[in-house]
Order: C-alpha cells, then structure tokens, then sequence
C-alpha cells in the first residue's frame, strides 16, 4: 500500500479512541477502564462498539470470571505496548533520556574545542549515554555549510554565526604568545604590536591560511603578520617552534596540555594589548531549536565548559628559568 493510501485511511480512524483501547485491553473491564481514563461507564461502552467495528473485532468476549480478549486483542496489546509509550513521548514532548535512547551526534571543531572542554564532554556522553555516539568532525573552512545542512548538529567556533544560524557563547579565552627557550625575546614577559608585527609567525590556519581572533584585528588596522610557517593544528605547533624564531599564538586554555609540557623549552609572554581576547561559541541550526536530543546535548557542552585559569597549571619556575607569566 503506498504511503499517501496509508495516510488517506488513517484520516478515517478516530485515533481519540487510542487511549480508551489501551486502557480496555489492559483492564478488561469497561467500568474499570471508564474510570482510568476519566469517562463516564456509558462513553466506555460506546467506545468499544466503535472500536469494535473499526478493527473488525470483538476484543472482549464475556467468559465466566468477566472479560476475555479475542487472538487478536492479545496481539493488539502487545503492539501497542510499544507504540503508546512512543506516542506518549512525542505529543507530551518528555525529556530525552540519554540512558535509553540511540542516538549519534555531531560535531565539527579545531583541537582548541577538544583541548579546551571536548574531553569532558566526550566522556559524559559515553558514560550517560550508553547507545548513543559522538562524532567530531576536524575543522574545515566549510563548517558552517554543513551545519545548514544538517551534516553536522554543532560547530564549535571562534567566529560569530550569521542568522539564521543561531549561536551560544561558551567562554572567552586570551591569546598568549609562545616562544622557544633560547629565542632572542626569551626573557621577556609581554610584546608590543610592532615588534609582534615585525617577527615571523607560526599560523594556525582556521581560515584562509589565518587564525581570524588575531589576523581581522590586524587586518582592520591596516596590518598583518608575516607567516613562516603554516600548519592545521594547535597541539602539533609548540613542537614546531624549538630551534626557531618563530612566534606562535595560542588560546591559553591549551597551554596545560600542548605548551607546559615542554617545561623550560618554551615561553609564555603576554601578546600585544591591541590583539583582543577570544570569544569561543557553539553553533547549531534553527531547525534542532526545539528538538530534545539536541537540546540535552547542548546542555551537557555548557556544563562541561569551566571557568578555570589555564596559566595556574604553569610550571613552577627554577631559579634562571624565564618561566612567563601575565
């Protein structure tokens, strides 16, 4: 039967009847189930002949201790022990439960997004959401797209969304500059702009070969950075720098985990006080506004992201060492 017949039929039926036929089959009495559906014994009974002759059936004969169900009653049960529930959940619009439901997720972001808060979130949604899946998607210049799409159920992202797309601000992170230990500004604790402007840059190419926090600042100014180097990622760049002259610039929620690690081997210093701090938001489509899949698991990003200060995981300095501070 195709699909249009199916709805044309289901126009027919009366589905106001759903409830008292649940509650007929489960109680087998009419007078039982007028009163747990809240209608009077005679609407009950007029139910049932409606029932009766819209399914074709009997559905309770009367045996010697009461009521009966007809084989097809019985099966007429079992079905819509699974399908109320259902119903139930849709048009009452009850939370979504992550401990049952199957469900996978979506994500797109830098590393930044993992360093900074994905680690938590990761392992809240595998440790309450045991038959759903997260998959995150590496940061590509066409995020945005994919999210209007609907490829995608969230993007995490230092740029400001544009409607109809809507966004949430999860924090605002600084920008700190980081050099190798035996660079000629090693023993210095803040830039100013034109000498910033004057070094060679590792870039981090969020967009176009640029990272758009610092570079459309610059780029409202007149200026721009000369890069050296060019690379996708956060975490593989303070690596990079050791042996070189190069100056990277990274949020300071990823100094614990990629920067303090190297100890001694790199700095830390303040970045020009032109260079503005980083807002970092989440972005979905409007489409999954109300949606309680996705309404959980924005939630659960919001209670993952924390406030903490990222240089008190600094290491503790030698005496000698230059170890940065703000």
């Amino acid at each position: 039967m195709k699909r249009a017949d199916q709805r044309m039929q289901l126009s027919r039926v009366d589905l106001n009847l759903i409830p008292a036929l649940a509650m007929l089959l489960d109680e087998r009495s009419v007078s039982r189930a007028a009163d747990a559906v809240g209608l009077s014994q005679s609407a009950m009974s007029r139910a049932l002949q409606r029932l009766r002759r819209t399914l074709d059936d009997e559905l309770l004969v009367r045996a010697n201790d009461g009521y009966r169900l007809t084989p097809g009653a019985e099966q007429l049960k079992i079905e819509l022990s699974e399908i109320v529930p259902r119903l139930s959940e849709i048009f009452l619009n009850r939370e979504f439960d992550p401990v049952r439901e199957a469900r996978e997720f979506r994500i797109t972001g830098s590393d930044y997004a993992i360093a900074a808060f994905g680690t938590q979130v990761f392992s809240t949604v595998v440790s309450s959401a045991p038959n759903a899946s997260l998959r995150f998607f590496p940061w590509h210049g066409n995020a945005m797209q994919t999210l209007s799409n609907g490829d995608v159920d969230l993007v995490f992202t230092g740029l400001h969304v544009r409607p109809p797309l809507r966004s949430e601000l999860l924090f605002t992170d600084t920008m700190m500059a980081v050099v190798a230990h035996d660079h000629p500004w090693c023993d210095r604790t803040s830039l100013g702009l034109p000498d910033y402007l004057a070094a060679r840059h590792l870039m981090i190419d969020m967009k176009d070969g640029l990272q758009p926090s610092i570079d459309a600042v610059l780029s409202a100014r007149g200026e721009r950075r000369r890069p050296g180097l060019t690379m996708p990622y956060h975490g593989t760049a303070p690596a990079a720098l050791l042996g070189t002259d190069l100056v990277l610039s990274i949020p300071a929620r990823m100094l614990p985990d990629f920067v303090y690690k190297y100890g001694v081997k790199l700095r830390v210093l303040d970045l020009p006080a032109e260079i503005n701090a980083l807002p970092y938001y989440m972005s979905w489509h409007p489409r999954v506004d109300h949606d309680r899949g996705h309404r959980w698991f924005r939630r659960l990003v919001v209670d993952a992201v924390t406030e903490p200060d990222p240089l008190s995981s600094a290491p503790e300095e030698s005496e000698g060492d230059h170890a940065a501070s703000q």
